[in-house]
């Protein structure tokens, strides 16, 4: 979804998936989804089977991510935590966001990556993130766990 939702469950983003193909009167889909997208093609195809024909899923398989300390969920949760410490209101331009980002996460390619969704507010006046980070880390426990029932999809 476009909006900035409060919370994310697969769920969820599989409802919005559903909502935009029927937005698009598009009945049966070849879903194609990458890493959370792959978990999210997942749950579309288990909760309605009917609405994908084929199902392509790369780098994710549906398990529980183990989230305890040094494990790579961890590493998410901490990252997370460093975009959200960046105080967006004494930055005046993204190489001083990657700056305050290099405390916490020293690959350069990596920050670039992550600075891709700081945006600079219409008008000029300051950044913004693209994405609601603070739902994004309310959400990751869930987003650790595959809990989704549905159909068999096959």
């Amino acid at each position: 979804s476009s909006d900035k939702a409060a919370t994310m469950s697969f769920v969820e983003m599989a409802a919005d998936v559903r909502r935009l193909l029927d937005e698009q009167g598009i009945p049966k889909a070849i879903l194609c989804g990458h890493s959370l997208g792959g978990k999210v093609a997942m749950a579309l195809a288990l909760q309605s089977p009917e609405r994908v024909e084929r199902l392509v899923v790369l780098d994710m398989a549906p398990v529980t991510y183990e989230t305890g300390e040094g494990s790579p969920w961890a590493e998410n949760v901490r990252i997370i935590g460093d975009l959200l410490a960046i105080d967006l209101q004494r930055i005046s331009s993204k190489r001083d966001a990657d700056a305050a980002l290099a405390r916490g996460v020293s690959d350069p390619g990596l920050r670039a990556f992550l600075l891709t969704n700081l945006v600079r507010r219409s008008g000029g006046q300051g950044f913004a993130w693209r994405v609601n980070l603070r739902a994004i880390a309310d959400s990751l426990g869930e987003l650790a766990r595959w809990e989704v029932v549905g159909e068999v999809y096959s």
